[in-house]
């Protein structure tokens, strides 16, 4: 696809840019061009006006692929006929991928949710909600901006 939207990747657990792993850092800064929007408490925020749909999940195979013990999230926003994307990651849940809106949210369906919910499976991690749980720890206030 060769529309483009905004892009945002948080990652989590690391209190400043410097505790990043050197390569996670060289890739997002120097390979991905991704800029540097804030430091929250052990969130780290990376943005950039455009980049491809679909770059949240080549970007977060290529996260793990260089340090598979970061947490984080990405996504695309939407834009004109497409849903955007989001991928999240911890080591201990591994990966959760779905359409998403501009905040990052999972979006779903009507058939979606049906499936979901005749699935019988578990609805909580079919939902995304253990990443969530395991992100909010680390969200927080501002504690140094770039």
């Amino acid at each position: 696809m060769s529309d483009r939207s905004y892009f945002q990747l948080h990652i989590y657990g690391f209190e400043r840019v410097e505790d990043l792993p050197w390569a996670v850092e060289e890739l997002i800064t120097s390979e991905l061009g991704l800029d540097l929007e804030w430091v929250r408490r052990k969130d780290i925020r990376f943005v950039a006006e455009e980049m491809g749909l679909g770059a949240y999940e080549e970007i977060g195979e290529q996260l793990i692929g260089v340090d598979p013990r970061l947490m984080f999230q990405c996504w695309n926003d939407p834009k004109y006929e497409y849903m955007g994307g989001l991928f999240r990651y911890t080591p201990h849940l591994g990966r959760f991928q779905h359409d998403s809106d501009s905040r990052g949210s999972p979006m779903f369906s009507a058939e979606e949710v049906m499936a979901i919910v005749s699935s019988g499976s578990d609805l909580e991690s079919l939902l995304g909600l253990p990443w969530v749980q395991a992100f909010k720890p680390f969200q927080g206030a501002y504690t140094e901006a770039p």
